[in-house]
């Protein structure tokens, strides 16, 4: 899958700009902490 390009921001992600861009795996987390999880499913 390619995700194209992807920016998440926010207190949730510590207040960390996540950038994530190009080809990725189905079903790749690409964020994990206690509080949240951000995955690709496709």
């Amino acid at each position: 899958m390619n995700v194209g390009a992807l920016s998440t921001s926010g207190q949730l992600v510590g207040d960390a700009i996540l950038k994530r861009s190009g080809e990725v795996a189905p079903n790749t987390v690409v964020y994990s902490s206690p509080q949240l999880t951000i995955a690709l499913d496709r």
